[in-house]
């Protein structure tokens, strides 16, 4: 789907041992693990829902040839800006009581940094999907949701789902 070219682009990683003059600056696993918590502490989740600690896109494999893996900064706050507009979006078509409460939360997702990092398609994609709900129609915002929104291991035995 369209969003995991765009998640791509937006949340890197690299494998570059160090950042050169006007490349973006590089963080560890534990920076960028460190930026997400952070973004998580700003973030309200959903009622019921419980942040990954750990989230899988965010955990370096074993070190290549080029040394430990390394993220661009960015890719940790944004990891968490996605993981909450799930956490509200599968909300919004769980619980119809609570689907107007849901879609306030998801109406500020362009005010969030991750808005800032994508590009023309990303806009038009989740604007579509705002409007069709504004409209009552979650066909996009439902196939959104099916493609990109997964529960990790992690949540899944916080909240046993």
């Amino acid at each position: 789907m369209l969003l995991v070219l765009i998640s791509a682009g937006s949340l890197t990683a690299c494998s570059l041992g160090g950042a050169d003059a006007g490349q973006p600056a590089l963080l560890d696993e534990k920076e960028i693990l460190a930026e997400y918590s952070a973004e998580t502490d700003r973030l309200e989740l959903a009622p019921g829902d419980v942040w990954d600690p750990r989230p899988q896109q965010l955990t370096a494999d074993s070190p290549g040839p080029e040394g430990p893996m390394k993220f661009e900064r960015g890719v940790g706050e944004q990891t968490a800006q996605f993981q909450w507009y799930c956490s509200w979006a599968k909300h919004a078509l769980a619980d119809e009581g609570a689907a107007q409460d849901a879609f306030v939360h998801l109406n500020k997702f362009p005010t969030l940094s991750v808005w800032d990092a994508m590009d023309e398609n990303g806009h038009a994609l989740f604007t579509g999907i705002s409007e069709g709900a504004a409209r009552g129609q979650l066909d996009e915002l439902a196939d959104y949701v099916d493609d990109n929104c997964e529960t990790s291991d992690a949540v899944r035995d916080a909240t046993g789902q």
